[in-house]
């Protein structure tokens, strides 16, 4: 494994344990890329309000060269508006895979996600309407 898949992975361990656990979105200066970071301060912000408390519990880090894919779970009180559902009080985890890109200096310049939203609105209470 190349010395910049370790550091990449270690920027996700990172990521998770002070952005998504913690709050701190000062460190995406830092991490994200500038094209990026809003973004990202946004997304986190927003499942921050809508689940307290709200954790990642990493299951997963696969890295090579410039992508790292993160397995987690993630876990909270539905406490704020999410998804178009109003805040319910449920305890509620889904599953994450999610894709990040780095460039060479190591900052995250792209993120794919895919989460069980279906398993998510069904334990807030909300319905998905049919096709």
């Amino acid at each position: 494994m190349t010395v910049s898949a370790e550091r990449n992975k270690a920027t996700i361990r990172r990521f998770v344990a002070e952005v998504r656990n913690k709050g701190n979105l000062a460190l995406l200066d830092e991490i994200a890329a500038p094209a990026m970071r809003e973004e990202m301060k946004r997304t986190a912000a927003g499942i921050r309000a809508a689940f307290d408390p709200y954790a990642v519990e990493v299951l997963d880090v696969v890295g090579d060269g410039d992508s790292v894919v993160l397995r987690g779970m993630q876990r909270g009180t539905h406490v704020g508006e999410w998804l178009g559902v109003p805040a319910s009080g449920r305890d509620v985890s889904w599953m994450v895979l999610r894709m990040f890109k780095f460039d060479d200096a190591g900052q995250i310049v792209a993120t794919w996600a895919f989460s069980d939203m279906r398993g998510l609105v069904e334990q807030m209470g909300g319905r998905i309407a049919p096709a």
